[in-house]
Order: structure tokens, then C-alpha cells, then sequence
């Protein structure tokens, strides 16, 4: 069964990068030259004008819009493999592909990435999620690994590394990275989100009743977590209490989860 996974961290377009991020000048010109500036940009662009930069630029503005991707792949075309645009480029073009469910575009994208810096680890964290999607937990977690060498104490990285051993049946593992996780975060929606994954792995392995006391735990933090309420479900499937199941499965649909629940509920709870 396909299950909406979890991606902590993503390249979006439009998102506050750091501050040595290159792309963060561009988007500090776009807000300063506003629509003027879009106006002037489409001109350049038509004109046949337009530098590589220009349709970066171009593709930060339509954001999620289906004209982004074109400006992308013209970017990308066109810069140099030696320009501090190019790795980003590539990783926004991934993201686009990741949502248009392009896995195999997205996926060369992040190693070409990864060629130019091995050191990327949202490149890493974008492969992990890729091979998750795929139901390869194993190669999910080598790539988190390696991003867990590059940066030791980054929360999103010890949280997804927990929530793919728990997908694949290493309830131990996913305890110790879920715990080690909470260490290095204190945002509330990550929090729930750990506390959830370890609440899972217990009720699979420990106790049902400690795995369902830490899940709604997590559900006092994060409430809004579709997936907290799945988990609930998926360990009152294993009590064989399917009551109880199908009230979680629909309260997860509820709360956004659609593709967790859909087979659950033809199969158990019609």
C-alpha cells in the first residue's frame, strides 16, 4: 500500500533560504522590483533578452505555477555547472518534478546535485524520501546516514531516519533516532511529529496501550496530525478492535490524510 510520507524538509520555491543562500538576493530584488519588475522580466524574456538569471528569477515567482518548471529547465540549460545557481536550480526543479510525481526526473536531478556537492543534505533528505515513497526504507535511511555525518545535530534528519525504521519494522532503532530527534529540536509540530513515530514503534513492539498513551500525547501537541490519528488505527488493527480503527482512519481523513486512509477504510470500514 502507498502511504503519504513525511518530507521535513524540502526546497520550495518562495521559502525564506539562509542567508548565504544565492538565491535569497533574487528573491530580496523580486520583493523590492514587485510587479513592475515581473512585467519588465516578461518583456527580457520575449524579447529573447533574458539571461540564465533572469529565468531563475522568473521561476521563483510563478513558485508552484506550471510555468515554473519551463523557466527552471531554460536556468538550468543555460547556466554554468560553476555558477552558485546552478546547485539551486537543480533543487528546485527536483522539488517540481517530486510534485508533479516524476520520480525518476526528480531523482536525477538531486544526483546531479550531489555530484557537485556531495555535501548537499537536502539532496539527501529529498533521495531518502524518494526511495521511502518507493518502500525502500533500507536505502531511505543509508542516504539519511550519510546526511547524519554531514550535519550531527540536525532534528528534521534523526526524525525521518526514526520514522523509516519504524516503517521498516526496526521499532528499536526507530526509538533511538526519534529520542535523539527531540534532543536536538524544540518547534511543537516536529515534536508531535517524533512523538508520534516513537508512540508507533512502541505500540508495535512494547505495549499497544504505552505506543497509543504516546501517540495522543503527541496528538496534545500537535493536533492537527493526520498521521498520529493513522498510527492510533493501524495499532487497533493489530488489537483486532477495528472499531476503533475506523474511527481513527476517519478521523485522520478528517485532518487531511486521504491517501493514508483510503484503503484502509474500503478494506475494514465500510
Amino acid at each position: 500500500m502507498k502511504k503519504l510520507l513525511f518530507l521535513f524538509i524540502a526546497i520550495c520555491p518562495l521559502v525564506a533560504y539562509s542567508q548565504d543562500n544565492p538565491l535569497q538576493l533574487l528573491l530580496v530584488q523580486i520583493q523590492k522590483e514587485g510587479a513592475a519588475g515581473w512585467q519588465k522580466l516578461q518583456q527580457k524574456i520575449g524579447a529573447g533578452k533574458a539571461t540564465p538569471v533572469d529565468y531563475l528569477k522568473a521561476a521563483l515567482i510563478q513558485g508552484e505555477n506550471e510555468g515554473a518548471m519551463g523557466f527552471l529547465t531554460t536556468a538550468i540549460n543555460k547556466l554554468s555547472a560553476t555558477s552558485p545557481y546552478y546547485k539551486e536550480a537543480l533543487l528546485l526543479r527536483s522539488n517540481a518534478w517530486m510534485r508533479q510525481v516524476n520520480i525518476d526526473s526528480a531523482m536525477a536531478d538531486l544526483r546531479r546535485v550531489r555530484a557537485l556537492d556531495p555535501k548537499e543534505t537536502a539532496a539527501l533528505i529529498n533521495l531518502s524520501y524518494l526511495a521511502g515513497t518507493n518502500g525502500d526504507y533500507r536505502t531511505a535511511v543509508d542516504y539519511l546516514q550519510v546526511a547524519a555525518t554531514i550535519d550531527s545535530a540536525d532534528a528534521n534528519i534523526f526524525a525521518n531516519m526514526a520514522y523509516y525504521y519504524a516503517e521498516g519494522a526496526a521499532y528499536d532503532s526507530a526509538g533511538v533516532y526519534g529520542a535523539k530527534a527531540l534532543n536536538y529540536t524544540k518547534d511543537a509540530k516536529l515534536t508531535g511529529t517524533i512523538m508520534n513515530t516513537i508512540g508507533y514503534a512502541q505500540g508495535m513492539s512494547v505495549s499497544r496501550e504505552r505506543g497509543l498513551a504516546i501517540i495522543r500525547k503527541s496528538l496534545e501537541i500537535y493536533p492537527e496530525n493526520s498521521f498520529a490519528w493513522f498510527n492510533i488505527g493501524r495499532i487497533y488493527m493489530e488489537m483486532n478492535n477495528r472499531d476503533e480503527a475506523c474511527e481513527a482512519f476517519r478521523r485522520a481523513k478528517s485532518l487531511g490524510g486521504v491517501n493514508l486512509t483510503a484503503e484502509y477504510l474500503e478494506s475494514y470500514c465500510q
